[in-house]
Parts: C-alpha cells; structure tokens; sequence
C-alpha cells in the first residue's frame, strides 16, 4: 500500500496552442563607434592594385558562398548583387532592403530572410554607423575560416 502523502505530483505543463504565431526574437542591433571595421571582415585595402586585390578576395567569398550549399535561390541572387556592390575602397555597402528588392526582383520580405540567412551562414557581417542621427547599415563580406586576408590565399588563381 502506497502512502499518499509520499506521492509527488507531477508538475503541470503549460498548454501550448499549435496555431499560435510563434514570437520573432530579434538579434541586438551591432553599431561600430566611430564608424569602424567590425573584426573578421575582408579587407582588400586601397591604393594601387585594391582593384585586383578585391576580384581576388571576392572571388573567394563567391567560392565559400556556393560551397555553403545554400538551398534558396533568393539567397544566392542576393549574394551575388552584394558581391557588386562592396566598395572598393571601405569594402562594405549600405545597400538597402528596398533597393536589393528592386535589383534582384524579390519581394523585401525575403530580402531579410536571405540576409539572415547569409549572416547564420557566416557569409555577411551587419553593423550599423550613425550619419546625420540616423542609422545606416552596412553588409560586410565575412572572412572565409582560417585566412587573415583571402586577397593573398596561394591557391587562388590569378588570372580572375
């Protein structure tokens, strides 16, 4: 015979409707005092030969894209349209979900997704500067692992 004072009760599991919007947590907004260069970003330089530099750097954050295996098409347009617009002489781009849209013929709702996607991927680095009181968010191409600047990786081909 069991004592029933022995018993524990099992805790209650709070009810838990299947149909409920699930809640959107959004990561903390990033902003770079005094405007600079988050840490593992490319960085191609400037001056005479920033320009090959760059196509050098870039075609190795296009390589580590599509090895990312990504499985959205939207991604990878969006992607490739950032790939155009990095700077070529800060290296980032304050491209904004409006004018991504319009370039790539997405809707500005994936726009968002495909950047997340790309910086869960570690593919993009977001921050945001102030100019004017206002602030403006900048794309980064991220580092690939384990190189300090892709621009000088031995293997890749010089002739891009």
């Amino acid at each position: 015979m069991m004592d029933a004072q022995n018993i524990e009760a099992e805790p209650a599991e709070p009810e838990v409707d299947p149909h409920a919007p699930k809640k959107r947590t959004r990561k903390p907004l990033i902003i770079s005092p005094d405007g600079r260069r988050p840490a593992r970003v490319m960085d191609w330089g400037a001056g005479d030969g920033a320009a090959k530099r760059r196509r050098l750097a870039l075609a190795v954050w296009r390589d580590n894209v599509m090895s990312s295996k990504i499985d959205s098409s939207r991604t990878v347009k969006v992607a490739w349209i950032l790939c155009d617009l990095f700077n070529l002489k800060k290296g980032h781009c304050f491209a904004t979900d409006e004018a991504l849209a319009r370039r790539t013929g997405v809707h500005r709702s994936h726009i968002t997704t495909a950047l997340k996607d790309l910086e869960d991927r570690r593919l993009i680095v977001r921050d945001h500067v102030e100019d004017k009181g206002k602030l403006k968010r900048r794309i980064w191409p991220r580092l690939p692992g384990g190189y300090a600047n892709p621009a000088y990786v031995p293997d890749t081909p010089d002739r891009l």
